[in-house]
């Protein structure tokens, strides 16, 4: 380092520690006259008394004045000296001998030196050098923050010290020093009269302690603010006590608040001026105190004191996992984690779950934190209790309540998820319209080839043929991963046919194959490797741009067909499920009528609203089937605006229904649900005949096969409505008879009810405590079927209380052999205690519901015992026609015979469920012969289920093509509009008339026109 840098670098340190001192020297100077000046204030203030005390502020200017002149004399004049430095490095000079003025030379032949132009100096540089460095050396051992004097920093010190201990010394002897002083230093200077009898001043209170009790809910301390100005913030809620010294003689006080000028609040006043009161904190107001002097004046505060009222924060809870909704599946368990605060402690944490308009399915307490401010946990929830159907979605949120008992509990409501019940249907309708879409982009890239300027003879134009086909060698490929992405998709969906899902599988093989050799090709014509000449190339070229489009026409033809087959399956699954929800909702109504409950009206208008959504679907069904199609293809014996017509009719009926049923009105809308039924049954029969037309059935084959079918339906009818006429006679039965029993053994049910009543004590004395927490669950359960056992023997239902009984005594003995186990394992003497007490209790248990079960069976009637004559004579009619009915089922399994020579394989696919359901049908008349009409009615529920499964195999079957082969015939598969995929010798011929059509189908067109010449041209183009 050079002398010059040595010293200038000396100085800077010198003057950053004089800097240093003399501003402690200035901060402690103007504290001390601060400090001095506010106690003089203070003691002024209190000594002229309330208004001349105000005068104080004047000691406090002056003490502003003697501070700057502090700092400027102290601080910032000595700092401008010192920054020059040959200033600075005189006075170094004064307190370091031997340096013979060389630091100032230094200084001062320092920028001579470093000038860059070659003026003479009038001295010679290298003595100045010299010089400099010798100065340097002189001041190598100097430490320059020894150099500043700081005897006057410490005096200022100990000055500044002794003003602040004593104004601590003032402040605990003299406490009202600063707080009388300082109010009477902002109190208003005089009284104003404001009128007769009424003086308004500046403070009538003084010396005013509180203490701020919050809401015991909170559970916090009070808070005690002492000498307080009166202004504070609290909870809302929270009681305020306050005591202070009236300043006025007086011999009343009240409380005023600024919301209720006209209101008073008395006041405790002792002799000696002492005031104390309390109020609570509401919304946040304003407040001051009134006296009452001996002469009846009134004596106002000129200010007011500030409540700020803080409200209760509703607690916080965050719905932390899933992240998203879900789509689930019905036997899924599903686990949402939550995290709930509040601010002052948690009173419970509820799972709210709501259907799509907002009506509450569940809602049950999941923790229960009492206090706590934090809460987390988790919840799970069964899908299958929520009792949705595919397609349904249900919003599930967490709900957090606080303790707050003033103005209820706060709630706070975290963010929602929506789970979705998984539906093949729309899964399926899902992956339809992506191969709807993708038989579109297969068309524009087979126009792109077909209108490929791509020529055999025309070698010159090679490079311009290699940039198209890399183009539409791209768009290739990227048809291929859609591809591939939709046979993902169908392989997991278990509507989509096997031939679709094939035949999409080897369309997108063949476009790979061809998209990687012309890829090949194109590949060689860029890169230059080929080992053929120019128009060999072009003719590669040419023929892979022909195969592909060859192949893809016949790709699109294929897909296009088996997608309007799909299309027709759909439609017929949506009328099936529209005649499926009809029949569930006929015998909701049929409950209702019979026990008026609002469950059973609920469940109907849920129903119901799934029926408009399965009418609406239809419709949308027909719908895309009709866009693949246009009209005049279609059965010209049923237009769609029949069919529309028919929708529309049915809607207005379903509305009709609702309204009937919301006005009680049962009988009314089952007769309506009947006739909706036939339109239902007559429209899909309609459906049915358009979509099966040009099918390879001969007429008379079909004809036969629909007469089957209906004949399947009409007997499958016959033995629903005769099930439900059984049922309803061993409902009646029952009934009866247990009110017979009632009156005739009401001795006995009365000691069945006093044992009963045993058994549920008995139960409820078992401490659930040392039990494992899947044991506790089983207890109660345990209880809790117990309790319903209860129920039924005071209603007299034998039969439900006998199998009750039972129940229980099995649930008791399996509880009572897991608690012995736990006993083998348990290890903690009280537990081991408690267990074995539980388990002899369980027992005890056990033995009562045994003995209780084998009171009530013989209490209970023998099947067919104690029947009326009106009863024996229906169940002879049942039986007679159970009868009838297995002879038109033995009169069907002859004509599935018949109807197997045109339909090979249905009597193999029909034969087992038919044989089953005549030999169900025949128990069920042995049952109703024998006067037994409740196990007669689970034989039939047994004959029905086969009959349903024959319908469905019915259906499947004549789903598939089945229709006529008539020459004059026409429809959506009319067998004169099937065209064979042409060979290379015929397409050849029509090929410029499909460049035109292709070209004309990407032209622009009026946008209201353009959806209907798209589908115009594709069905040309076949």
């Amino acid at each position: 380092m050079e002398p010059y840098e040595r010293i200038t670098r000396f100085l800077r340190e010198v003057r950053r520690a004089l800097n240093r001192v003399s501003l402690g020297e200035a901060a402690l100077a103007a504290l001390a006259i601060l400090g001095v000046a506010t106690v003089a204030a203070l003691a002024l203030a209190a000594a002229l008394g309330l208004g001349p005390g105000r005068w104080g502020w004047a000691a406090i200017g002056l003490g502003l004045v003697g501070a700057g002149i502090a700092l400027w004399r102290l601080w910032l004049r000595p700092r401008g000296r010192r920054a020059a430095d040959d200033e600075l490095a005189l006075w170094v000079e004064e307190r370091i001998d031997g340096l013979q003025s060389g630091l100032v030379t230094a200084v001062q032949t320092r920028a001579m030196v470093a000038a860059p132009d070659a003026r003479p100096l009038g001295f010679s540089a290298t003595l100045a050098r010299e010089a400099a460095a010798q100065t340097s050396r002189g001041i190598a051992e100097v430490i320059p923050r020894t150099l500043p004097e700081r005897r006057r920093l410490k005096r200022l010190l100990g000055v500044a010290a002794g003003v602040g201990a004593c104004m601590g010394l003032l402040a605990v002897a003299t406490p009202e020093l600063y707080t009388e002083g300082g109010a009477l230093l902002v109190a208003a200077p005089e009284e104003e009269a404001l009128a007769d009898g009424v003086r308004l001043v500046p403070v009538a209170m003084s010396q005013l302690n509180l203490e701020i009790v919050p809401p015991e809910y909170t559970g916090i301390k009070p808070r005690k603010l002492d000498r307080s100005a009166g202004d504070f913030e609290a909870l809302a809620g929270s009681e305020v006590r306050f005591a202070g010294t009236a300043l006025y003689d007086a011999k009343e006080a009240y409380l005023a608040l600024e919301s209720d000028p006209e209101g008073r609040w008395a006041l405790d006043l002792s002799a000696d001026g002492a005031v104390k009161g309390a109020f609570r904190v509401g919304a946040s107001d304003r407040y001051q105190f009134v006296l009452v002097d001996k002469q009846g004046a009134t004596i106002h505060e000129k200010a007011w004191r500030s409540v700020d009222s803080r409200s209760d924060a509703a607690p916080e809870v965050e719905l932390l996992l899933p992240e998203s909704d879900l789509e689930v599946k019905p036997d899924d368990q599903l686990s949402f984690f939550f995290e709930a605060s509040d601010d002052y402690g948690l009173d419970r944490v509820e799972l709210v779950i709501e259907d799509e308009t907002g009506h509450e399915l569940d809602r049950h307490v999941v923790r229960s934190p009492r206090g706590e401010r934090l809460s987390r946990g988790d919840e799970g929830v069964a899908v299958a209790r929520l009792e949705l159907e595919p397609g349904d979605s249900a919003e599930l949120h967490f709900e957090a309540f606080d303790l707050n008992s003033l103005s209820g509990p706060g709630i706070g409501k975290s963010a929602s998820r929506r789970i979705t019940l998984y539906s093949p249907e729309a899964e399926h309708d899902r992956l339809l319209e992506d191969l709807d879409r993708l038989i579109d982009r297969m068309i524009d890239v087979l126009a792109d080839r077909l209108e490929s300027p791509i020529e055999a003879k025309e070698t010159l134009r090679l490079a311009n043929y290699v940039a198209t086909g890399q183009g539409i060698n791209a768009a290739t490929l990227r048809l291929v991963a859609d591809m591939t992405t939709l046979v993902n998709g169908f392989s997991t969906d278990a509507l989509v046919s096997d031939e679709l899902r094939t035949a999409l599988r080897e369309v997108r093989e063949r476009q790979q194959e061809i998209a990687d050799q012309e890829g090949a090709h194109l590949r060689r014509s860029v890169l230059g490797t080929a080992n053929v000449e120019d128009d060999v190339m072009v003719m590669l070229l040419f023929e892979a741009n022909n195969e592909g489009a060859s192949e893809l026409e016949s790709g699109v033809l294929r897909l296009h067909k088996l997608l309007d087959e799909s299309r027709k399956d759909s439609v017929l699954d949506a009328g099936r499920e529209l005649l499926e929800t009809q029949n569930e909702i006929m015998d909701l109504l049929k409950q209702l009528k019979d026990t008026k409950d609002p469950k059973a009206l609920e469940a109907a208008m849920k129903k119901l609203k799934k029926l408009q959504e399965k009418l609406a679907k239809l419709q949308q069904e027909l719908d895309k089937l009709r866009e693949r199609a246009p009209y005049e293809n279609q059965n010209a014996t049923r237009r769609p605006s029949d069919n529309q017509k028919s929708m529309a009719d049915m809607k207005s009926t379903m509305d009709k229904i609702q309204e009937l049923l919301a006005e009680g009105k049962v009988d009314e809308a089952m007769k309506l649900l009947e006739e909706l039924g036939k339109n239902t049954q007559e429209l899909m029969a309609a459906l049915q005949n358009d979509l099966d037309a040009g099918g390879s059935m001969s007429a008379a084959a079909r004809q036969k096969a629909q007469e089957f079918s209906t004949k399947l339906d009409e007997l499958a009818d016959g033995q629903r409505g005769l099930k439900g006429e059984t049922g309803e006679l061993d409902r009646q039965i029952d009934e009866r008879q247990a009110r017979e029993l009632q009156e005739q053994a009401k001795q006995a049910l009365e000691g069945a009810k006093q044992q009963a009543r045993e058994l549920r004590e008995q139960l409820d004395g078992v401490d659930d405590q040392p039990l494992h927490p899947s044991d506790r669950d089983a207890l109660e359960q345990l209880r809790e079927d117990a309790a319903a056992l209860e129920k039924e023997i005071a209603r007299g239902d034998v039969g439900k209380a006998a199998e009750l009984a039972q129940k229980v005594a099995k649930q008791a003995g399996a509880l009572k052999a897991e608690v012995h186990e736990s006993e083998e394992r348990e290890l903690d003497q009280r537990r081991l205690d408690g267990l074995k007490a539980g388990g002899d209790k369980l027992g005890e248990g056990e033995g009562k519901a045994e003995q209780l079960a084998e009171t009530l069976e013989g209490l209970k009637p023998k099947p067919g015992e104690g029947l009326e004559p009106g009863e024996q004579g229906e169940a002879q009619r049942l039986s007679e026609r159970q009868g009838e009915l297995g002879k038109k089922l033995s009169e069907l399994e002859g004509a599935l015979k018949e109807l197997d020579k045109d339909m090979p394989g249905l009597q193999q696919e029909m034969g087992e469920p038919l044989e089953q359901a005549g030999k169900a049908m025949g128990e069920a008349k042995g049952e109703l012969d024998g006067q037994r009409p409740g196990e007669a009615n689970g034989k039939q529920q047994e004959a029905l289920e086969h009959l349903e499964k024959a319908q469905q195999s019915m259906q499947q079957r004549m789903q598939q093509k089945g229709g006529g082969g008539d020459e004059q015939q026409t429809g959506i598969n009319d067998p004169k509009a099937k065209v064979d995929i042409p060979e290379e010798d015929p397409y050849a011929a029509p090929r410029t008339f499909r460049e035109e059509v292709l070209k004309a189908m990407k032209e622009r067109a009026p946008d209201k026109y353009r959806d209907a010449i798209q589908r115009f041209y594709e069905e040309l183009i076949k």
